[in-house]
């Protein structure tokens, strides 16, 4: 990455475009950009829509003025610009802390470099190496000509003039992160470069193509970038990590040493192997996914020989696989080579264990109902969210609620169901939504008892409220009322025994019986 003096303002989309001094200094929004992937049409991952810079419809007139601008920093080497580059556009992020957002970009590059990294059968080389996959993140502001213009030991060789910096040095241009390691301050006329020297872009890449075609054939490139749309579990970082040391062993600039410890991290954080026995453990983890294969064993020894050589010694030294370790003459292939497609087949084979697991909604058949209620009422509490976002936050516990009500299970306290009705009925109440005013008064009562007032009392202002969500259900609810209707329905199930049991206990007492 390096900044060059030389001003380009040419191209057919500059054309359309006034570039003259940068206005863009108020950092509004961000641009992400992988400068050497091109893309024919739009494709969204990860809950972002990547275009071709060739393509600004609907942008606003700063964006597009910003997309402009930054095409004509994108350079492989030397004089040689890039045509075409696909790129997001972002609210303004922040960089420098800790902005899920920039971990969740980190994790979509990370992924697409998985996705790009697919080894040759027999040659071992990767189709696009991790550099290739460079993601540059732009914010317009202002920047210090101190930096972007070094004038110790340089000369300027720029066929245009620059903007005239202000009273503190500094001039429009943009500031950004390039690859999620190296912070960058750029203005118009100076270039970014690919990272490695000599970088060349895959004539068939296209992002739109790729991710809508090999789907189809490998399950590993449909459910992975599925991934970056759930909330992340610890399986789904487990991952994260192990696809992100995969592809740290798949870069240009790193020799074949470090390149087969990475790997072996790679498997260390798929597997969460142990600190002793990792070779036995690697070879059982593996046959447990992909089945005795002969000779899996002796590969799994050998490879991890040489992971310990390279972490004791600095290097693996003999770098092939040999199916005889007694035939020293007869090497075949490489560890690497192997580990790589190994590793790969590991992942597939788990991402399609986690897709059906999840299918099966395994996670949620081990928890209880008096643990979601208890987790409903924590997170009602939350202090500092609105009131219809914690109705919508509980909404996949109470479906769960209805998915396993009858599961046979122990008694817990009435109190606990209660606790979470008044907390539902509150929040409802507190989220201005239009409601009929019955089930209003309802929600009021239920929400105003006291324990003071006695079971029975509290039963039948729920069996109360339950009734009126009945007669509301003719009506159209929103969403958030809803939720509460169907959370209502559910206690009423569950506590309606003890209704009938305290009603007749009360009858009885009243008649003398």
């Amino acid at each position: 990455m390096m900044p060059a003096p030389a001003t380009y303002t040419d191209g057919p989309l500059a054309d359309s475009l006034d570039l003259g001094e940068n206005q863009l200094t108020n950092p509004s929004f961000a641009i992400a950009i992988f400068p050497f992937l091109k893309t024919s049409d739009p494709i969204t991952i990860g809950g972002h829509t990547f275009r071709s810079t060739n393509d600004l419809e609907g942008l606003q007139p700063n964006e597009a003025t910003a997309i402009v601008e930054l095409s004509q920093m994108l350079f492989l080497h030397g004089d040689l610009r890039v045509k075409s580059a696909s790129y997001t556009i972002i609210h303004s992020m922040d960089i420098h802390g800790d902005d899920q957002r920039l971990t969740q970009l980190a994790r979509l590059r990370s992924v697409l470099c998985y996705l790009y990294g697919s080894p040759h059968e027999t040659m071992g080389y990767v189709a696009l190496s991790p550099e290739q996959l460079s993601l540059a993140i732009f914010i317009p502001d202002k920047v210090d000509t101190f930096i972007t213009r070094c004038g110790h030991h340089t000369e300027s060789v720029a066929a245009n003039s620059r903007a005239q910096p202000d009273t503190f040095g500094r001039v429009p241009g943009y500031r950004g992160i390039y690859n999620f390691r190296h912070y960058f301050w750029l203005e118009p006329g100076t270039r970014l470069y690919a990272p490695t020297p000599n970088l060349t872009p895959n004539v068939h890449q296209n992002l739109h193509a790729d991710l809508s075609k090999d789907v189809l054939f490998r399950p590993d490139y449909r459910i992975l970038p599925a991934l970056l749309d759930k909330p992340p579990t610890p399986a789904a970082l487990r991952i994260y990590a192990a696809v992100e040391w995969y592809n740290r062993a798949n870069e240009s600039d790193i020799d074949i040493d470090r390149s087969l410890l990475n790997l072996a991290i790679a498997f260390e954080c798929l597997f969460g192997l142990p600190q002793d026995s990792k070779t036995d453990r690697l070879a059982d983890a593996i046959s447990l996914l992909l089945g005795r294969v002969e000779r899996l064993e002796i590969w799994a020894k050998q490879f991890y020989e040489a992971r310990c050589r390279v972490a004791h010694e600095g290097r693996m030294g003999d770098p092939h696989f040999y199916a005889d370790p007694k035939r020293r003459d007869q090497h075949y292939g490489s560890l690497t080579l192997y580990g790589r497609q190994i590793f790969r087949l590991c992942l597939c084979t788990l991402l399609v264990g986690i897709e059906v697991t999840e299918r099966a909604d395994l996670q949620e058949k081990f928890v209880s109902n008096r643990e979601r209620y208890e987790s409903i009422a924590r997170c009602l509490d939350s202090i500092g969210v609105a009131p219809n976002e914690l109705l919508l936050k509980v909404e996949p516990m109470v479906r769960s609620l209805q998915r396993y009500h009858f599961v046979a299970e122990g008694a817990y306290p009435l109190m606990t169901i209660m606790g979470v009705v008044q907390r539902a009925s509150t929040c409802l109440l507190n989220a201005q939504i239009l409601i009929p005013d019955s089930l209003r008064n309802a929600l009021s009562v239920m929400s105003a008892f006291r324990r003071s007032e006695g079971t029975l009392s509290g039963l039948r202002a729920l069996h109360t409220l339950e009734q009126e969500f009945k007669a509301a259900r003719a009506v159209e609810l929103s969403r958030e009322a809803a939720i509460v209707a169907d959370l209502i329905a559910n206690a009423w199930i569950k506590v309606a025994p003890n209704y009938i049991w305290l009603e007749e206990e009360e009858r009885r007492s009243q008649i003398g019986e």
